[in-house]
């Protein structure tokens, strides 16, 4: 999560109230703008114990006295700030920070070679900019907010608004980061604010839309996610506010948590792989080859639009889908990963291939398919021990 909030008279009190919500929401890094008193807590020995009790590290600029950075900010946005160089004409800017960002890259490694190094890449120049840069940095990341370009189409380009109903624009932006970037992890920040921008305001996101924005990074191959941002002040009022739509998005962020890292330790060693598969046309799906032993298939109901006012879902009422994995992949379990833990499936192999009946489709599913006869007691047990407290918490019906 980026971004923080003064919750809190004391300092104490305020990185209790910061990480304790981040927590609760299965978030395990801050990533910048997390307020000095919690950079500072996460640097001393009490931080070091909270970080190995709770998993949330911190995102540094550069290398100092801290154990074990999640990341080191290379920096954000090179490519905006590529443009901003009048020295050179428009079509000659991209790739003017690049030697200084191998420069800084150098000095950070040699200081603390270890923690990967981060670099933030905007859509200025796209999608030349994210080949420009992709492989300078350990991790390529990229911003592709959906609900900053739906502000733009609905305040100012109407004409495009039913280019913008379904979050595509993640999903191209992803698609080519992870090409660009490859072999390297593709890091994928999502929109999590309400713009209050007087001459072009938009809404929150809604459960339903961030859920398909995150599959569809997920089906191009992104590895981590964050969200900008948590802060509730200002034009980009964040999800760390409280009122409704905040509190439902950041809901969700928390469940979305709870679901894809619970299968992080196989989606971490996935890759985008193209697998025969028959679907209903209303259902879009994506295969990742986790080594030899797993394939993950994510589904996303594209019966769905979303527009300056919220979100429609049409539910599928029923999703079967029959999918040939590779001959090497004998499938000998199957089950679903929900944000409420793991589910089973109703599955059978008919010759060579899978058979699936989802039943009703809401917004998103995630099946894995293994011949690894432990993993589905690895991944409840992670589940479990991890997350369902959390997920308890926020499905708990609200009370007065």
């Amino acid at each position: 999560m980026w971004g923080y909030i003064n919750q809190g008279k004391t300092p104490q009190e305020r990185i209790d109230y910061y990480l304790g919500d981040l927590q609760r929401h299965n978030v395990n890094a801050v990533m910048e703008s997390y307020g000095g008193e919690v950079g500072e807590f996460l640097s001393g020995q009490s931080g070091i114990e909270h970080s190995r009790t709770t998993g949330i590290r911190a995102m540094r600029n550069k290398p100092g006295p801290v154990l074990n950075p999640v990341y080191y900010f290379l920096k954000d946005e090179p490519d905006a700030h590529d443009f901003a160089v009048g020295q050179l004409k428009p079509e000659q800017r991209l790739g003017a920070l690049a030697q200084d960002l191998v420069r800084r890259s150098l000095r950070f490694r040699e200081q603390d070679p270890a923690p990967p190094q981060l670099l933030n890449l905007d859509n200025t120049y796209k999608p030349e900019n994210w080949y420009m840069y992709a492989q300078l940095a350990d991790v390529c990341s990229a911003d592709p907010y959906y609900q900053e370009q739906q502000r733009i189409v609905w305040n100012l380009r109407p004409a495009w608004a039913a280019s913008f109903t379904k979050p595509l624009y993640v999903l191209g932006a992803a698609t080519i980061c992870s090409s660009a970037c490859a072999p390297k992890p593709l890091h994928i920040i999502l929109n999590s604010v309400r713009h209050d921008i007087k001459d072009g305001p938009f809404r929150f996101a809604t459960p339903p839309e961030k859920t398909v924005e995150l599959f569809y990074a997920l089906g191009a191959g992104a590895k981590s996610f964050s969200y900008w941002w948590y802060t509730p002040y200002g034009e980009f009022y964040g999800c760390g506010g409280k009122d409704d739509q905040a509190l439902a998005l950041w809901r969700q962020i928390g469940l979305l948590g709870a679901q894809v890292r619970t299968a992080g330790p196989v989606l971490t060693r996935s890759c985008p792989a193209s697998v025969p598969i028959r679907a209903p046309s209303k259902l879009w799906t994506s295969t990742l080859l986790a080594g030899d032993d797993t394939l993950v298939m994510l589904a996303v109901n594209e019966s769905i639009a979303n527009d300056r006012q919220g979100t429609v879902v049409v539910p599928l009422a029923k999703t079967v889908v029959t999918l040939t994995p590779p001959a090497w992949l004998k499938t000998t379990d199957a089950f679903e990963i929900t944000p409420q833990g793991l589910r089973e499936l109703d599955w059978k192999s008919d010759a060579g291939q899978i058979v699936m009946d989802l039943g009703k489709t809401e917004v998103a599913r995630m099946v894995l398919l293994t011949t690894d006869k432990t993993l589905r007691a690895k991944l409840s047990e992670l589940h479990r021990d991890r997350f369902a407290a959390n997920v308890a918490r926020l499905t708990a019906p609200a009370t007065e």
